[in-house]
């Protein structure tokens, strides 16, 4: 149920305030079936566009709320989703940025969702790559090429050389 969700609101629409219809129409269906995994997810989604459209602290309320649902619901895919959208949205505060960045990269692991694995490992290398710590940084990038070919995502490995790519040109320049 969370890649069909993902596949209805995924489709290239703008998602501004007012071209969220899918994204409620989900919403009001979690919570009339009591899903609490789709309306922890579908929250989180919503909460995000709020904060990417410039209502921060509505964005947030909404991820926060979306936080407490996936973790009374158990769920560590639906953990490791919101806790990725936290980290993104808060790319201005290095701490929680990472806080929640780790959090995503361990619930990812334990639902085994290797594709949220894979982007939490290459926003991990870019977090550490911006605080000067390029061990740390090229640990993370280096993993998450090496899952990407493993399960065989060719748009994520390519992603991942480009991140490894500026990465090295930074170095390299030091």
């Amino acid at each position: 149920r969370i890649r069909l969700i993902y596949e209805i609101i995924s489709n290239g629409i703008d998602f501004s305030k007012q071209q969220m219809i899918y994204h409620y129409q989900i919403l009001h269906w979690a919570k009339i079936n009591h899903d609490k995994v789709s309306e922890a997810i579908i929250t989180a989604e919503i909460g995000y566009n709020y904060y990417r459209n410039g209502d921060n602290m509505q964005g947030l309320h909404m991820l926060f709320n979306a936080l407490k649902l996936a973790e009374s619901s158990g769920n560590k895919q639906a953990m490791g989703i919101v806790y990725q959208r936290l980290g993104i949205s808060y790319s201005y505060n290095a701490r929680l940025r990472r806080l929640y960045m780790v959090k995503a990269l361990r619930s990812a692991q334990a639902a085994q969702d290797y594709m949220r694995m894979i982007l939490a490992m290459q926003s991990l290398g870019t977090i550490y790559y911006q605080e000067h710590k390029p061990d740390s940084g090229a640990y993370y990038f280096y993993k998450a090429l090496e899952l990407c070919t493993r399960i065989n995502v060719p748009e994520y490995t390519c992603a991942t050389y480009s991140y490894i790519s500026n990465f090295e040109i930074g170095r390299a320049s030091c």
